[in-house]
């Protein structure tokens, strides 16, 4: 039902649903976090800021790509 109507929509009016709709999804997820015990949110926390970035870091030093070793090279200077 939605993918004919965006389809015709403009790439102006895509682009600012797609943010509503991101945008949406993050105020539902802080909400959810803001109710989780202080535990949670620290494990949480650690999860997403050290060990994603420490998972993506392995898999981009596998690959050939150059361009996600300098953003994961990026991120581990600045952290």
């Amino acid at each position: 039902l939605i993918r004919p109507l965006a389809s015709k929509m403009s790439n102006f009016v895509v682009a600012l649903y797609e943010t509503l709709i991101n945008a949406a999804h993050l105020w539902f997820v802080w909400i959810i976090f803001m109710f989780l015990p202080s535990g949670v949110k620290r494990i949480v926390a650690v999860g997403i800021g050290t060990v994603y970035p420490l998972v993506a870091s392995i898999t981009a030093a596998s690959t050939v790509q150059i361009d996600d070793d300098t953003y994961w090279l990026t991120y581990w200077s600045c952290y």
